[in-house]
């Protein structure tokens, strides 16, 4: 506001202000030149006026001039300046940064600065380092600006920017507020919407210090050489790392390289770099420091002081843990100390025992209460384990103790052990009917026995006497019986009293606490043989046998049974030489002949089973078997040929062979039936069977001259393996083809039958049609193939019939594949051959299951090959069997026949009879010992094995529900199929590395994998990268058609989802969800929607879909194996062939869908109780409505055994079930038990596979589930 007096002159008409701007101060500060001088023009008639729009920080002239009627004028001048705007409005000009110097200039027009100006940086991090970081700096504001970003210190802490991060820079005018008092600078303000930004990156530069730098030892043995061990810089790193140096310097400032450019990870720590360098001398500081790339000078040092060198101490064995295993067999782990000061001699183990509950010590545990173990360290790993047999029932204190050269040492903390009870029955229960009242009882001894354990001999059955002790309930229930069932107690006492000894049962003495009632004739008992330990939570043994007591005595039944079986032994002799006769007349056997076999079959089995349930023999005792079978076959171009002479001269070829005099009766092996089983299992022992295998003549000694024609040698699969002229099929001859009549075929004799198999090779592509020509010829209808197309990677037949409703032509003959049935051992066909107007009908019966150059681990697929091919009728023609070379397997299926119709017809066996009869005809037909035993096993399945298999209508509930009170006898009789155990010893498990035993949540879990996967080598390099803890599981349909593996662990999630790419899985079934409070467990996806478990692998989330009792997850994995392979070549071979590089990896990655299914009811972890039955069933008809692939279907557990054993064990029960509407949980048991033999281990679980198939025949899908 101006405001003047008016003049002493009268008659003012109007004042005229006129404004001019002398100096804009914004110029000023920056020294230059106002170039903008405004003039302001108003007119007013008062002595005041407001003028407005002026700007600030600016100084002005006013002139008044004031004007009268007589148009005179007066001037008056003055001067004024605008106060500065507090908050500023300029906005900074060319902001621009090079080489870490930020530079800006002043506003373009100066006079638009409203006041005092200085410049505020506000610098904010981007890149991942730093992150969220916010500094500021205040600089003058001159005419031209820069800022060196290298080095400026930013507020609030003083701190300079990173090198190679990026940063977002935003630059403000700032205005000075100062206290209106003192005038003093108290802050200042920004406009927070006038700034200029720009991103940049700062140049790398030098990285920090060096973190945690640590004297981890001093190695004095040679030498001194420090052990130093120390971290990466803190990020940001101003760079990327390249290396690090380590230089020596002395007082005077006297420095050496000692490690210049070492980059050396710790073998021991994650994360850290080690490196050792020679104690000095004559320096006296070492420093570590930091280089990063394209960058010259180091970081500053970090310095291992005097302190670090004399005050070094060992530690103790961090992570001390302990693993229970059977048979108080302890796994201690511990990891290698942080530091160790001196060099490592040792690790002492002390083991302190605390107290036992044994009787008697064992021979493996330690002999005193206070033991001391050595572990000798030769090299340094990062965890430690040793092996400790303790006793059972017995606790203990284990220390871990480091001990140094200098024998310097340090202990862990104590771990307290408590081994569980081992106590057990060393043998099973042998009983035997004494009188018509009583029973012998020989209770085998007790291993382990523990203090205040007690015996209980428990009768279950009718009729007790008046004295009797009744079972009160927990014992009831912990034998296992029903609160409704009779039962009393036989006797009660100290286990030394009854162990190992003879004790019958209704002697009517008093035991204990227990009167020993009288039993009652002609009645059915089940004698159960308890013992409980005084601690009550130990589960009890139990042994348990069934019996029945009998009206006569032992030897009066004996021969009472004995008129009964040669009774029948004639009736069957007699329909045997009618049946013969006829066959004679015909030269062909017949339909009915089948038949009377089949119902032969079932009688022998019937009269064994009579027998057995009077004189109950003893159980089989488990055996432990020294392997007496080699398990790797001769290649098959390389077989030692083994010939011997027919039935004629059998008796003159055997006393021939026989060496060193041996004894006939020794080498006796025509046998009854009724005693073949105990024959076979005393041969195996005694080597009996090896010695009658030793005595076959050895290679083709009868004449195979048509075969060695030049014209022939190519149509033999092998060249030391020919038909023998004697015994050859020979062809019609074709026009003009004069050895057109020969194939590598001989016609074998079956039981009283002549030309009853053909043995043959398989079929080559120039004698596919000779082949069919054969089939033709003989009017066979039976074809039995016993191999593979192809075997471990080579062709051992060709596909000589064509795929599935398809048709082919074979020289004249056409074959038509009307139908097929695929199960997991097996693959049933049914041909129609076709040849001028007449059309055949031809069974196709492909076994599978046979191991190359092996044999099969299990009796029982074959058996049920055998009953297949027993039931179909072969016409009038012979059944022609072959494998690769039409022997070995060949000569077993041949082999087993005709012993079985001996077995049928005579109700006697001679399996080396008949082998020498099999091999006069074809050469080799038994090919090594292992197949010789083989047979005797096969045979032994076939007739003694008891069905189990319950047929799928009304009556199936009331079945199972008998079947279910006899758990105990179905589960003693699965751990007594000891010839799986025989078969077992032929394919020894290799032993496992210590990192894959690592790989296993449970080791002592790892002697039970039969069936293990191999993966292909993660690297070529790494051996132990193959191994996975999972098996193979046979379906129903398929072989493998299931994987069983533990939940993944951290160390092997990255193996997990090699195999689930590598195998083709397109189904993860998992049974529990993985136990996140357990360190061993980890979840088998990320929670992010990408995530990469190898280079090369990439697993994508689709879509998770909750359920009431499960949850599915779809993921997509995408596989560039094949890619980083080819990536490999083209590296290699780049130099020469520089346009074939790039290669079309698009193509070459492959996608695979991949389903999770998760089980919701099973809690996590170990042991604990699956979900309720129904629930289980739901879930498994779910997972069969999920498209598979052709990749296995993955199980998962905690364990890999407990759950997956029983959802596998049903899964196989229900389809069977399905398919073929029988329920056989015995089978399904069985068949699982394959894979792991500790699949399905308790009662609990047979029980609830009953249940399951009660469930299943409910459920309304059942009736279209096939």
């Amino acid at each position: 506001m101006l405001t003047w007096r008016p003049p002493s002159q009268s008659n003012i008409t109007q004042y005229e202000v006129i404004l001019k701007v002398i100096e804009s101060y914004g110029c000023r500060d920056l020294n230059l030149t106002t170039s903008n001088n405004r003039i302001i023009n108003i007119s007013t008639t008062d002595t005041m006026i407001t003028i407005s729009d002026l700007h600030p920080y600016t100084s002005y002239s006013a002139q008044i001039i004031a004007h009268n009627s007589q148009n005179s004028h007066m001037i008056a001048e003055t001067t004024f300046a605008t106060a500065e705007s507090k908050i500023p409005s300029e906005i900074i000009n060319n902001l621009r940064a090079e080489n870490g110097i930020l530079s800006w200039e002043a506003p373009k027009d100066c006079t638009t600065i409203s006041g005092p100006m200085k410049t505020k940086i506000i610098v904010y991090g981007i890149s991942n380092s730093v992150k969220n970081e916010s500094l500021s700096v205040r600089k003058k504001l001159d005419k031209r600006n820069f800022l060196n970003l290298n080095t400026v210190e930013f507020a609030p802490w003083k701190k300079t920017l990173a090198g190679a991060e990026r940063y977002l820079i935003k630059v403000y005018v700032a205005r000075d507020v100062k206290n209106d008092n003192t005038n003093k600078i108290i802050g200042n303000i920004i406009n927070k919407t006038a700034f200029v930004e720009l991103e940049c990156e700062i140049p790398p530069r030098a990285p920090p210090k060096v973190n945690n730098l640590e004297v981890v030892e001093i190695d004095t043995r040679e030498k001194p050489v420090i052990h130093l061990r120390w971290q990466r810089p803190l990020p940001p790193l101003n760079g990327k790392l390249r290396d690090y140096g380590i230089q020596l310097c002395d007082t005077d400032e006297h420095c050496t390289n000692m490690k210049n450019h070492t980059n050396k990870s710790c073998d021991l720590w994650e994360d850290y770099i080690c490196e050792n360098v020679q104690k000095p001398t004559r320096f006296l500081i070492i420093q570590v420091f930091a280089y990063n790339m394209n960058v010259t000078e180091p970081g500053p040092s970090a310095f291992v002081t005097e302190e670090m060198l004399v005050n070094i101490e060992p530690e103790a064995p961090s992570n001390c843990t302990f693993t229970m295993n059977n048979n108080s067999i302890v796994d201690l782990k511990w990891l290698h100390p942080w530091k160790t000061g001196d060099h490592l001699r040792s690790f002492r183990i002390q083991l302190v025992e605390i107290s036992s509950d044994l009787k008697k010590r064992l021979v493996q545990g330690p002999t005193n209460k206070n033991w001391t173990y050595e572990y000798p360290v030769t090299q340094y790993m990062y965890n430690y384990s040793k092996r400790l047999y303790l006793y059972p029932s017995t606790k203990y204190l284990i220390y871990v103790q480091t001990v140094t050269i200098a024998n310097r040492t340090r202990s862990s903390n104590s771990m307290e052990i408590y081994t569980p009870s081992t106590i057990c029955f060393d043998g099973d229960l042998n009983v035997r009917v004494q009188k018509s009242n009583s029973i012998s009882l020989n209770i085998p001894s007790v291993v382990n026995d523990t203090q205040g354990s007690m015996m209980f001999v428990i009768i279950k059955g009718s009729n007790p006497c008046d004295q009797h002790l009744n079972l009160s309930k927990s014992l009831q229930v912990r034998a296992g019986l029903k609160m409704d069932e009779v039962a009393w107690l036989a006797a009660e006492v100290p286990i030394n009293e009854l162990a190992g000894k003879l004790f019958i049962v209704g002697d009517n003495k008093i035991y204990g606490n227990a009167k020993n009632c009288p039993l009652k004739p002609n009645e059915s008992y089940e004698i159960i043989v308890m013992i409980i330990e005084a601690n009550l939570s130990n589960k009890p043994i139990i042994l348990a046998k069934l019996i029945r007591t009998s009206k006569a005595l032992y030897h009066e039944v004996w021969f009472v049974r004995c008129l009964v079986l040669v009774c029948t032994l004639v009736i069957y002799l007699i329909i045997a030489s009618i049946s013969f006769y006829l066959c004679q007349r015909k030269c062909r056997r017949s339909t009915e002949e089948l038949m009377q076999y089949e119902t032969a079959c079932q009688n022998i089995q019937k009269s064994e089973e009579e027998y057995e349930s009077i004189y109950m023999e003893n159980e089989y005792e488990s055996m432990y078997m020294e392997s007496i079978i080699s398990y790797s076959e001769q290649d098959q171009s390389e077989i030692s040929d083994r010939q011997s002479l027919s039935d004629e001269i059998i008796s003159e070829e055997l006393s021939f062979a026989m060496k060193d005099n041996e004894e006939e009766e020794e080498m006796t092996s025509l046998v009854k039936v009724k005693d073949f089983e105990d024959y076979v299992k005393q041969a195996i022992q005694s080597r009996l069977l090896d010695k009658q295998y030793k005595i076959l003549s050895r290679g083709q000694i009868q004449k195979s001259d048509f075969g060695k024609l030049p014209e022939n040698k190519l149509k033999n699969r092998y060249k030391s393996l020919t038909a023998y002229d004697k015994t050859r099929v020979v062809l019609e001859k074709l026009p003009d083809k004069a050895y057109s009549d020969y194939i590598n075929a001989n016609y074998i004799t079956g039981y009283k039958t002549n030309k009853c198999y053909i043995a043959t090779q398989s079929p080559k592509l120039n004698t596919v049609l000779d082949f069919w020509r054969m089939i033709w010829q003989e009017n066979v209808l039976i074809i039995c193939m016993l191999t593979n197309i192809v075997e471990s990677g080579k062709t051992k037949c060709i596909q000589y019939w064509p795929d599935i409703k398809k048709k082919k032509k074979y020289g004249d003959i056409i074959v038509l594949n009307a139908e097929h049935n695929v199960f997991a051992d097996y693959c049933f066909r049914t041909f129609y051959v076709t040849y001028g107007e007449e059309t055949r009908k031809i069974e196709h019966l492909h076994y599978t299951a046979w191991p190359d150059y092996s044999m099969p681990l299990y009796t029982h697929s074959i058996v049920t090959y055998l009953k297949k091919l027993l039931a179909i009728s072969s016409g009038k023609g012979p059944i022609a069997v072959h494998c690769s070379a039409g022997i070995g397997r060949t000569g077993i299926i041949i082999l087993c026949d005709i012993c079985l119709r001996r077995a049928a017809a005579e109700k006697m066996i001679d399996v080396f009879a008949e082998t020498v009869s099999i091999t006069s005809e074809r050469a080799n037909m038994i090919n090594n010992t292992q197949q010789y035993i083989l047979a005797h096993l096969i045979l032994i399945e076939c007739l003694f094995s008891i069905s189990t298999s319950l047929p799928c209508n009304k009556t199936l509930p009331m079945q199972i529900k008998e079947l279910k009170k006899q758990l105990p006898i179905q589960q003693q009789r699965l751990q007594n199929i000891w010839q799986d155990k025989v078969l077992q010893q032929v394919t020894p498990l290799p032993s496992l590395s210590e990192r894959n035993r690592a790989k296993n949540r449970f080791p002592e879990l790892i002697s039970n994998m039969n069936n293990r996967i191999y993966l292909t080598r993660y690297s070529e390099l790494d051996e132990d990268s193959d191994y996975l803890s999972a098996v193979y599981v046979d379906g129903v349909r398929f072989q493998n058609q299931y994987l069983a593996t533990q939940l993944p662990m951290p160390s092997t999630i990255i193996d997990f989802w090699r195999m689930i790419a590598e195998l083709k899985v397109e189904l993860i079934v998992m049974l529990q969800p993985p136990d996140l409070q357990d360190i061993t467990c980890c979840s088998i996806t990320l929670a992010s929607s990408e995530f990469k478990p190898t280079p090369y692998l990439t697993i994508r989330a689709r879509e998770t879909v909750k359920m009431e009792y499960y949850t599915s997850q779809k993921l997509l994995l995408i596989d560039n194996s094949e890619v980083s392979r080819n990536s490999e070549v083209d590296s290699f071979t780049v130099f020469n062939f520089m346009f074939n590089v790039t290669t079309s990896s698009q193509e070459q990655s492959r996608e695979q869908s991949v389903t999770i299914l998760n089980l919701t009811e099973w809690k996590p972890g170990k042991n604990q109780p699956p979900p309720p039955v129904t629930v289980m069933v739901k879930f498994w008809h779910v997972v069969g409505r999920i498209a598979k692939g052709d990749g296995p279907i993955v199980t998962l557990c905690h364990d890999g055994v407990t759950g997956c054993g029983l959802y596998l064990a049903m899964s196989f029960l229900l389809e069977r079930m399905a398919i073929k509407r029988e329920c056989d949980v015995c089978m399904a048991v069985r068949v699982v038990k394959r894979a792991r033999s500790d699949f399905v281990h308790s009662l609990e679980q047979l029980e609830y596979l009953y249940n399951a198939a009660l469930i299943f025949v409910n459920f309304e899908s059942y009736a279209n589930f096939s």
